[in-house]
């Protein structure tokens, strides 16, 4: 198993200095009830208190919750502080070094926005669309990372990096926290960073291009807690498949669907990514868990379906009528789960090891350390992995100007955009 750099007690006292209800990042934190039908984890939200300036203005607007989903009660307070800590980080931009410049215009080295997959041309010519297309000579905002790969400086478009925007903001893409993290060190937030970009990367790539996404043979997995996991959802009526998902950047990625004749979700999925295996598919398996658990919650008040408001997608494939759009991957080849083994690693030795993975597909990551000062007083850290290449969460639209999903497309025989899946995707 992978253990990264400090024991879950610790990590959690860190993490508590921060829950205080009126002078806390962190307000409360709560432990919402289980399903009785459902494998028994432990369930946290986490609840931000507002932050207001001395004028009455709220100075974080983004999203004010967080959510963790573990078989263990420290892990899954954790992920919900950690949660709300990344997003909370990722709203101050002021006190980060930013220039204001065209690409070409930019004194030194920088992320070309050619690069970025985002829409295409079309996609930013339709009417009403809220982004805006970029090139090398278009102003913009930048903030300054640090090349995963070979540690160079190098400026990344702010915009890929916050959540709120500023007054020289240029909407490239999707705002999401797609590659945010937050840890109990620099190593340990970097590498929660890239794990979550490798999964995304892998999970629209299956998608748009319908790859062949193998099923994972249950007398494979060698886990007692996986096994565990599952004897629940089956006992319940739930069928689990579980599909690699794993590119060639060769980091283990894993979805987890729940599938059922008789339960409400009739359909639910999640994905995880990990250096092991087994910790990927475990992962993937309770984030199911509080996905079905959450729709459930939220079923009485379900929002009017809307492809660009991302919590209504899972809702879109929760009732069982559209199931067949995920037969593509639902039924194909089974295979053994390739057990990976590693021994103890650091943070900074599981960073290194997915370094050389990017170092070897010619993919370059910039890290940008977003941590704020009080949040590096109690100990912890909060990283933004930039992948421009990679596919990244999308809510609405896909985007379409990537050279990585052509150059993959092409090898599947696939030229336009027509032969894509452009189906909503199921994740919220």
């Amino acid at each position: 198993m992978i253990e990264l750099e400090m024991r879950e007690q610790s990590e959690m006292g860190k993490m508590q200095r921060l829950v205080d209800g009126k002078l806390g990042i962190i307000s409360e934190l709560e432990l919402l009830p289980n399903y009785h039908d459902l494998p028994q984890i432990y369930r946290v939200r986490a609840y931000r208190n507002p932050l207001i300036d001395r004028n009455g203005r709220e100075i974080s607007p983004a999203v004010s919750e967080g959510f963790g989903f573990k078989e263990e009660l420290l892990p899954a307070k954790m992920a919900a502080v950690g949660e709300v800590i990344e997003r909370y980080c990722s709203t101050f931009y002021k006190n980060h070094d930013m220039v204001v410049s065209s690409y070409r215009n930019i004194t030194s080295e920088a992320i070309s926005p050619e690069r970025i997959a985002r829409f295409s041309d079309s996609q930013y010519q339709r009417e009403g669309f809220v982004f805006e297309n970029v090139n090398e000579d278009t102003v913009i905002p930048w903030v300054r990372g640090k090349s995963l790969v070979d540690k160079r400086s190098i400026w990344v478009p702010a915009d890929l990096v916050f959540l709120v925007q500023n007054e020289h903001s240029h909407p490239i893409r999707d705002y999401t926290s797609n590659g945010l993290a937050c840890g109990s060190s620099y190593w340990q937030a970097v590498y929660a960073s890239l794990c979550e970009l490798i999964e995304r990367d892998a999970f629209f790539l299956t998608w748009l291009l319908r790859l062949p996404a193998p099923r994972i043979k249950y007398t494979s997995l060698r886990g007692k807690s996986i096994h565990k996991l599952l004897k629940v959802y089956q006992e319940h009526g739930y069928r689990i498949v579980i599909n690699e998902l794993t590119t060639n950047l060769n980091v283990p990625t894993y979805l987890a669907t729940a599938i059922s004749e008789t339960k409400w979700p009739r359909v639910a999925v999640a994905a995880k990514t990990s250096l092991n295996a087994e910790k990927a598919i475990k992962g993937a398996l309770e984030e199911l868990a509080g996905v079905i658990s959450g729709l459930r919650d939220d079923r009485d008040r379900r929002p009017e379906f809307n492809p660009d408001y991302l919590g209504s997608h899972a809702f879109y494939y929760a009732d069982g009528e559209r199931t067949e759009l995920l037969n593509f991957y639902l039924e194909s080849e089974e295979i053994d789960l390739a057990v990976n083994e590693f021994g103890h690693l650091t943070g900074h030795e599981a960073v290194e090891m997915i370094r050389r993975e990017f170092n070897k597909a010619q993919i370059d990551v910039a890290i940008v350390d977003l941590t704020t000062a009080d949040i590096r007083e109690a100990g912890l850290s909060v990283t933004r992995a930039i992948a421009p290449e990679l596919q990244s969460l999308y809510i609405g639209q896909p985007y379409l100007q990537s050279r990585r999903l052509w150059d993959l497309a092409a090898k599947y025989g696939i030229r336009k955009v027509e032969d894509l899946n452009l189906e909503i995707h199921p994740f919220s």
